[in-house]
């Protein structure tokens, strides 16, 4: 009772054959495109009202409708772009279907794929629009430029174009990065890189691929599910790719018959439908690994892939079911169209529940990990305290030999500035006792040169005062014989 259960709501028949069904965006709407017996083109809008289909527009056209999507128009416009047996490629506005708002002769021959992007997301680039042909190109569109395509695909030898029969976009989740992925009845599946205009993977599945699907466009490269004629599905897990290896892969066998279209789940990428070739329909959940990549030998990465489970799988017909659609506002809400000239609408059950179970189990996966990283966050923080403390220690112990040895170096400084200040103070002693006895010298002999001076100024003034005292004695001698002469000769 836990699996998620298959009904089918409502099942109108009519007098066409149907290629594909689509849901219009917020609404409850959805278009179906085929042909008539005369090999018209049927574009016909219904809307689901309770328990039945109620058909509001119909268009004929001259070629028959093959494909469609509404990838690359913005959910205010709800443009659908097409592609048709005649090789055009035309878009439609659902409000005036009278004429397309756009044409285009693309191709030489039936447009098998069309896939779009870039109209409902903002930042992840312009909106375009991707063809695959019979012819064996596969041409990107923007539906903003006319009559030219943006990019071209083909092989350089002409002789090597086979039939492409499925085209996808992927790895859209900024404005630069852009992937295309093509699919061919030869089982050749060729990776795009339009940003390098270069093939960036590519290999053999030896069946022709009816389907191509990224599990979301709007991500990083993630997952992508390849359908093939004989009743064989893979997967490849696109986050890691080994220079040699390619991409990692797991192959499963379902429908015993050919697997015509695979659809991912809107609200869980984990999660898809798969159409076969006898009426049935097969849903799917993929289950990543513990670990996603490791390293070989060499040291180079690869993948490593996980495991499926059918959740559940039912009879909707005897004749092949061509497409199937998911409501991308009602979850478990589908349309899917056969070769029995019929659409159905159905319900699958509890994938809300598996949404809450599988939320839940990621919350409880992340607050184990939470756990882990909590606990080795713990263990990172003993061992980083451990480690600090030794580092504290080791530092400490650094510090006080570095202290030691500055205190011995400091020591040893201190004694030879001591042995150098003394052998100053006693060069500087000397140099003052030296000084000083020279001082001592100079003052000696200044004071013998001022006892000499003196002697010679004594002797000078002694023999002066003698020479005036004889010269005074003499005046007198002569002055007192002259008096007495004189009184003589009176």
């Amino acid at each position: 009772m836990d699996k998620p259960q298959i009904i089918v709501h409502t099942e109108k028949s009519t007098n066409c054959c149907l290629y594909d069904g689509l849901w219009v965006p917020c609404a409850a709407k959805f278009v179906i495109l085929g042909s008539t017996a005369k090999s018209e083109g049927i574009l016909d809008l219904y809307e689901l009202e309770s328990s039945e289909s109620v058909l509001l527009k119909e268009t004929r056209r001259e070629h028959a409708f093959k494909c469609g999507t509404f990838g690359a128009s913005s959910l205010r416009d709800r443009h659908l772009a097409t592609g048709n047996f005649g090789g055009q490629m035309q878009i439609w506005d659902l409000e005036h279907m009278r004429e397309p708002i756009y044409e285009v002769d693309g191709h030489d021959s039936i447009i098998n794929s069309i896939d779009g992007f870039g109209g409902q997301n903002l930042g992840c680039g312009p909106p375009e629009i991707v063809t695959g042909s019979r012819d064996g190109l596969v041409k990107l569109w923007d539906p903003r430029q006319k009559d030219t395509p943006v990019a071209l695909m083909e092989p350089t030898d002409a002789r090597e174009k086979r039939d492409c029969w499925a085209v996808a976009f992927g790895n859209a989740y900024n404005n630069h990065d852009r992937i295309v992925c093509a699919g061919y009845d030869n089982g050749d599946i060729k990776m795009f890189d339009l940003k390098k205009m270069a093939v960036r993977w590519e290999t053999n599945l030896k069946n022709g691929i009816c389907c191509i699907q990224f599990d979301r466009k709007e991500i990083e490269m993630n997952k992508l599910v390849v359908t093939t004629l004989e009743s064989k599905f893979f997967v490849f897990d696109l986050r890691t790719q080994h220079p040699k290896k390619g991409f990692a892969s797991l192959k499963e066998k379902a429908h015993d018959s050919t697997i015509w279209r695979v659809s991912h789940l809107p609200q869980n990428r984990d999660i898809f439908m798969t159409c076969g070739g006898n009426g049935t329909i097969c849903l799917w959940k993929y289950e990543y690994p513990a670990s996603r990549s490791r390293k070989d030998t060499s040291g180079d990465e690869y993948g490593i892939v996980g495991k499926l489970d059918l959740l559940q799988n039912s009879i909707l017909t005897t004749q092949p079911v061509h497409s199937f659609s998911w409501c991308p506002d009602k979850t478990g809400l589908a349309l899917a169209t056969s070769f029995d000239q019929s659409f159905r609408t159905i319900i699958v059950t509890k994938l809300a529940y598996n949404l809450e179970s599988e939320v839940k189990s990621k919350e409880k996966s992340e607050d184990k990990s939470k756990e882990k990283s909590e606990d080795k966050s713990k263990d990172k923080s003993k061992e980083k305290s451990e480690n600090n403390s030794k580092e504290k220690s080791k530092e400490k112990s650094k510090d006080k030999s570095k202290e030691k040895s500055e205190d011995k170096s400091r020591d040893k400084s201190k004694d030879k500035s001591k042995e150098k200040s003394e052998d100053k103070s006693k060069e500087k002693s000397k140099d003052k006792s030296k000084e000083k006895s020279k001082e001592k010298s100079k003052e000696k002999s200044e004071d013998k040169s001022e006892d000499k001076i003196e002697d010679k100024s004594k002797e000078k003034s002694g023999d002066k005062s003698e020479d005036k005292s004889k010269e005074k004695s003499e005046d007198k001698s002569n002055d007192k014989s002259k008096e007495k002469s004189k009184d003589k000769s009176k």
